[in-house]
């Protein structure tokens, strides 16, 4: 069996045309809670979810049905139990505020290594993909813009450019989205650490979820796995700096480090 999306997309939107001829307004008002492009959207993801899961193994497969199938629910009837527990609704433009809210990570680490040695570390574009390559990949741009390719859960990749827009070798680098599917900002301060015991390196991250509210709830119930992110970072970069290395399981139980995230 195989699925056509433009067919689908068709038809939710016909379904958008055609709805209140099956209910009263008030009715429609009341049980719809989720944007038209948000439903679109659904229904995209939901169908394709749907095919490839009549090309997996049973237990896969049908993990992938069950969530393209409720996807599609979501699509054609425009309600989600998830948005009504949450108290949003795109439909009626609630919730447009959070598709401006950045979500922000911090974290710290002191590294055995001088303020200079890491900001080399870190500008060199190779050992920077090695940094990020336990989550995302890293290729130098044209210029001093940098291409980041993120791999999502259904075998895509979102990708997006960034740009160095401040560098101050041995205390700063900042850079910010430059172009691509991700806004988001960075920057590595270091400083001399107390009593000469190497840098304070400090990594802070900021992004812009995708997908609007639902995003950023997301983004919200993520927040361990994006703490450990920029944390996971650090390591590799205090492993890179003091070794020349990164290896498979990274430790360190002398560095002190400190994670925080706010949206």
């Amino acid at each position: 069996m195989e699925f056509d999306p433009q067919n689908l997309v068709s038809s939710v939107r016909s379904k958008f045309s055609n709805g209140k001829s099956h209910q009263s307004e008030s009715q429609s008002s009341a049980l719809q809670n989720v944007g038209s492009k948000e439903r679109i959207v659904s229904a995209l993801i939901g169908s394709f979810m749907m095919a490839r899961g009549l090309r997996h193994g049973l237990i896969r497969g049908a993990v992938m049905e069950f969530i393209g199938g409720a996807l599609l629910h979501r699509a054609v009837g425009g309600h989600c139990k998830l948005y009504k527990t949450l108290g949003i609704n795109t439909a009626s433009g609630q919730g447009e505020k959070s598709k401006s809210e950045p979500v922000e990570i911090d974290a710290s680490l002191t590294i055995q290594k001088s303020p200079e040695e890491l900001y080399r570390t870190f500008s060199d574009p190779e050992k920077l993909g090695q940094i990020t390559g336990g989550w995302a990949q890293v290729q130098q741009g044209s210029g001093d813009q940098m291409t980041w390719s993120l791999r999502m859960p259904w075998g895509k990749n979102i990708e997006w450019k960034t740009r160095m827009i401040e560098e101050r070798p041995g205390e700063l680098l900042r850079w910010e989205t430059a172009g691509g599917g991700l806004s988001n900002q960075g920057r590595l301060e270091l400083r001399p650490a107390a009593a000469g015991r190497g840098t304070e390196a400090k990594l802070s991250l900021s992004y812009v979820p995708p997908f609007g509210a639902l995003g950023q709830r997301v983004a919200h119930w993520m927040q361990p796995l994006t703490r450990s992110v920029a944390q996971t970072a650090l390591r590799r970069l205090q492993s890179l700096a003091e070794t020349g290395e990164v290896p498979s399981l990274l430790h360190n139980p002398s560095g002190r480090e400190s994670t925080h995230t706010t949206h």
